[in-house]
């Protein structure tokens, strides 16, 4: 019975049921081997190509690597700032045949984060192996700090260095 059906469809359905199990997800949804998005939990809207997305490129040419982490993005499908989570299809014979990736909401994990008791002059900030901001709460007054940007103070670069023997 289940041959029958339309995979497509069926791989729709799934992604959808596994996007309800956390609602820090923006999205699941799969690309075929060109990049074009294919199976979203989400229907409407125009097709969407990711192959010039960084995390599809480095699969698409290394297949092998496995999960991927990519710098959050501004979702083209959803408008709004997500960090990418992606991991290669392969077909039977070992070859590329597309991703599937989660996106989670950079504002969830700020509505996640403004949960967290903190002092008067405390903040909790998430950012990725680059430095690059992911997110912050409460952000700093004044200069705004956006994603992706790599400043961060002196102290906390020589602390790092530290830590890392770099």
């Amino acid at each position: 019975k289940l041959l029958s059906r339309d995979p497509t469809r069926l791989i729709t359905e799934r992604l959808n049921k596994q996007s309800k199990r956390l609602e820090i997800l923006r999205s699941l949804r799969g690309t075929d081997a060109a990049g074009l998005v294919v199976y979203a939990a989400e229907n409407g809207g125009p097709p969407v190509n990711l192959s010039d997305r960084d995390f599809f490129r480095m699969l698409r040419e290394n297949p092998g690597r496995g999960l991927v982490i990519n710098k959050p993005v501004l979702g083209r499908m959803s408008g709004e700032w997500v960090w990418l989570f992606a991991r290669p299809v392969l077909r039977p014979d070992g070859a590329f045949d597309g991703v599937v990736f989660a996106a989670i909401s950079i504002r969830a994990l700020s509505e996640i984060f403004s949960q967290v008791k903190l002092g008067e002059n405390d903040a909790i900030t998430l950012r990725g192996a680059d430095l690059g901001l992911i997110v912050r709460y409460p952000m700093p007054l004044g200069e705004q700090p956006g994603i992706n940007d790599t400043r961060v103070s002196q102290p906390m670069r020589d602390a790092l260095a530290a830590q890392t023997g770099r």
